[in-house]
This record gives structure tokens, sequence and C-alpha cells, in this order.
């Protein structure tokens, strides 16, 4: 977009007002309207001081300027304006519409990949901590469940994997929601059969690796840390 529009040398007045005011020599102003409302963001830079000075508060003058560029511009969902208030220059940079529309759709794609990726090697990771817990261990978190402790998290929404004991007096392995057991993955009819299952899990096996949705992979899983926690806590506890 041409930097000598009168409405862009509006708004070039209005900015280098503003930094003036607080003795900067430079700025980087951006307008960014993702919808009806426009976001305004400006940071000056002093010399000698090593951070910038951020702008927070917008002069009505500065926001009517901008609304009317934008009034005649209504494609334009992004303006920028770099200042350097000491050659009294400045560079504008402007995006339309689809082009801020592609670029967030892309920046979205490359977040969820950063994402997804991140969770893969956060599973691979898990993956190789297959140590037993050992006959001792699970002996121990038995008598504690036998006892009536709860072996879960106790917060709002999903709490991860947790044991506890049915209406029946059986060991119930499964998911919790709310601090509460609503979905059993399974049932022991003794607690002998429980220890022997227990004794030969590892942090990888009860980590929900074979969930299709990342969201499970270790989240709040029952790991060795937490079941010697609970084996030596006093019942009553929640964890």
């Amino acid at each position: 977009m041409n930097g000598s529009d009168p409405l862009l040398a509006d708004i070039r007045q209005q900015l280098t007002g503003m930094l003036h005011r607080y003795n900067c020599t430079s700025g980087h102003f951006r307008m960014e309207r993702p919808s009806h409302n426009m976001l305004l963001t400006m940071h000056g830079e002093r010399p000698g001081l090593p951070k910038p000075v951020f702008f927070w508060e917008w002069p009505g003058p500065v926001k009517r300027s901008i609304s009317v560029f934008l009034d005649a511009h209504p494609d334009v969902a992004v303006l920028e304006m770099k200042l350097d208030l000491t050659n009294d220059t400045f560079e504008v940079y402007t995006q339309n519409r689809a082009e801020y529309k592609a670029q967030r759709e892309k920046e979205a794609a490359q977040k969820e990949e950063a994402l997804y990726q991140a969770q893969l090697e956060r599973r691979d990771t898990l993956s190789r901590l297959t140590k037993p817990y050992g006959r001792e261990l699970a002996q121990k978190v038995t008598e504690q469940l036998q006892k009536g402790c709860l072996l879960g998290y106790g917060h709002r929404d999903y709490c991860g994997t947790g044991l506890d004991r049915n209406a029946e007096g059986k060991i119930v392995y499964g998911e919790l929601y709310d601090g509460g057991m609503i979905l059993p993955i399974q049932v022991f009819d003794t607690p002998e059969s429980f220890t022997e299952w227990l004794s030969v899990q590892s942090d990888a096996s009860m980590a929900l690796l074979d969930s299709p949705e990342p969201f499970y992979w270790g989240n709040q899983t029952i790991t060795e840390e937490r079941l010697r926690e609970f084996a030596a806590f006093t019942p009553g506890e929640l964890r």
C-alpha cells in the first residue's frame, strides 16, 4: 500500500506523537482485525533502555484515524507501521482478509503438527518405561485399597486413571471424572489376582498408549511414583 496515502499519513502523525511523548526514537505498530473488532499493539524504543515501552492506552484521535482508514479500506485485516523518528521514515505493511485467513490457518496447522509431534515424542519416552512394579509394591498397594483408600486425583473434569473398590468390595482399575470412578477398565475378583496383575505392570503399560487419542497418553495415569506415595500415605487421603 502506498505510504503517501493521506489516511496513512494521519495515522503516522498520531503514532509519532505518542512515541514522542515517551521519548521513543522508533516504534512498531500493529492493527489486527480478526472480525469486527480491531486489536491495537505498539512498542517503542528509547535510547539507553534495554526494554521496549509498551503502549496499552489508545487516545480517541488515534483510534478515529485508524477507523477512518479502515472504512476506506474495508478489506484490510492487518496494518503494520515501523516508524524511525530519528530519520523521519516509516514502513507500511498491510494484509487483506484472504491473506490473513490463509496465514492464520497455516499457523494453526503448524501448531497442531508441532503439538502432535511432541505427543509422539512423549509417547516414545513413556513406552520405554517398562520396569515392572514388582510384587512388594503391588502388595502394599493392595493392602491400602483393602483399607478403603482411593488412588486417584480429585479435581474437576477428567482425572486420569485410578484404583478403587466397588460396592461389592472388588478392586477396580479405571478412569476417573470429578474424582470418582466412572469407567471401569478392569475389575478383579480377588485381591490376590489384582496383586499379581499389578506386579507385572509398568509405567509404560499403564500409560494408555494404545489409545487412538493422544490426549490420554500419560495423562494422569498410574505411575510407580504415584503407587509408592499411595502405599505410604495415611488412610483417608486422596492421591
